[in-house]
């Protein structure tokens, strides 16, 4: 999670140097925004604040979503600003519910805070380096145009992006004062760490209704075609190659079906291939899988590198192999079927997807650690342990995040409605598009 949150930082100050929006009124502006359990925030760290919210809304999306502004360019019907969004029960449109958003990071920082002092926590020596890295890289007045400073900016970067990464992995990780056992930690990994190749078709007709008998025993047949390739020479990049020779060969032919004769001329639909990225994401593990669909359906899935590491990408034809912690992402019907099959055993699964469609798939189970390859240094790439912090993520943060909401319940806090009103969320999206 940690360099995750320390990537999203470095693209926003990147980014942020672009921007040219003056957001604030010099003097008439109230110098302090917010005061929480005492700690100040002047109208400028506020703002730091407002940006960082902005800018993870919408410029980043989530993991079930693509980001706001991907809307507002490409969809003429939708009102991202004037739509209706719900934060803490309260409605609000898109500029308030960033705005609120952004007054409960001050307050959750502030709860980060008093638990580091309570537990005697500070940012460890890795993490410490970092953040002054990051800070030595900044240039003069980076943010100056946007309403703050980079002291401003400075407060919010290790308040946001180290401080609560820091206090967890203090309380959960390795020496830690909660310290989860190996034991518990190997444990989820092997319970719910899956990888596999798959390739995968939908057992549906161009309008969505189910194959007749005859027409799904031709795709399975075509899949045993692939499962007896696979058998012959173990080789499933291919199989995928032969698959997607085959999918482009029937889309060609579906096109050509639909060819208008007018006059002289011939007009042919060109076949469609559409590729969308989708994202899930684990905190501390993130993986990005690209889904190619073809004009039938069909889909190979295809996953770039590991989870929160920078190595060196494979070579294109070694990118299809799947990496997930089922007991957050994934399809559930899938990775039951998966489960039940041997490490390095193939075999030809029919499910239902996330929406309900029937789907057929030849799915090669792999051994999570095996085959990872090398990193920098020449040393085999241990998955396990870049595995573990997302791990202690995944089983810890939900008990973690209720603790801190509670300690955010039990600080006054004090907000100056005029500094609040002095940042328009709207302004740094103008600042981005120059709109």
């Amino acid at each position: 999670m940690r360099n995750m949150l320390k990537r999203t930082a470095t693209v926003l100050l990147a980014l942020a140097l672009l921007c040219s929006a003056l957001l604030m009124t010099g003097c008439s502006t109230p110098k302090v925004a917010m005061t929480v359990d005492g700690d100040k925030y002047t109208t400028g760290e506020y703002l730091a604040y407002l940006y960082n919210t902005f800018y993870q809304v919408y410029m980043q999306g989530s993991s079930s979503s693509v980001p706001l502004y991907y809307y507002e360019m490409y969809s003429t019907d939708t009102d991202v600003w004037g739509q209706e969004y719900t934060y803490n029960d309260q409605k609000y449109d898109l500029a308030g519910y960033i705005k609120a958003m952004a007054q409960d990071a001050v307050v959750r920082s502030v709860a980060v805070k008093r638990m580091m002092t309570e537990f005697g926590i500070t940012l460890n020596e890795e993490d410490a380096k970092a953040l002054a890295d990051e800070l030595a890289a900044m240039e003069n007045d980076a943010f100056i145009e946007l309403g703050f400073n980079n002291e401003s900016y400075a407060r919010m970067l290790e308040e946001c992006n180290y401080n609560e990464s820091g206090l967890f992995y203090a309380l959960y990780g390795k020496g830690g004062k909660r310290e989860v056992a190996e034991t518990d930690v190997r444990k989820y990994f092997d319970d719910n760490y899956l990888s596999y190749y798959i390739i995968s078709d939908s057992l549906t007709d161009a309008k969505g209704n189910k194959l007749d008998d005859k027409a799904k025993a031709e795709v399975k047949k075509t899949f045993e075609s692939y499962l007896a390739m696979y058998e012959k020479d173990k080789d499933f990049d291919a199989v995928l190659h032969k698959f997607e020779a085959d999918e482009k060969a029937k889309a060609e032919a579906e096109s050509n079906k639909t060819t208008t004769t007018t006059g002289k001329g011939n007009t042919t639909p060109a076949a469609t291939t559409t590729t969308a990225a989708a994202t899930t994401t684990t905190e501390g593990a993130t993986t990005t899988l690209n889904n190619t669909t073809t004009a039938n359906g069909a889909t190979t899935t295809t996953t770039a590198h590991d989870h929160d590491h920078d190595h060196e990408e494979e070579e294109e034809e070694h990118n299809h192999r799947v990496d997930v912690d089922s007991s957050a992402d994934g399809n559930e019907n899938l990775e039951k079927l998966i489960k039940e099959m041997k490490f390095n055993e193939i075999k030809i699964l029919e499910y239902e997807d996330d929406s309900k469609t029937p789907t057929i798939a030849l799915v090669l189970r792999m051994d999570p650690e095996a085959d990872r390859g090398k990193d920098e240094d020449g040393k085999e790439i241990d998955y396990y342990a870049e595995q573990v912090e997302a791990i202690l993520y995944s089983m810890k943060f939900e008990e973690f995040n209720k603790e801190l909401i509670a300690k955010m319940d039990t600080l006054k806090v004090e907000v100056n409605k005029k500094a609040i009103n002095a940042g328009d969320p709207v302004e740094f999206r103008k600042a981005f598009f120059g709109e």
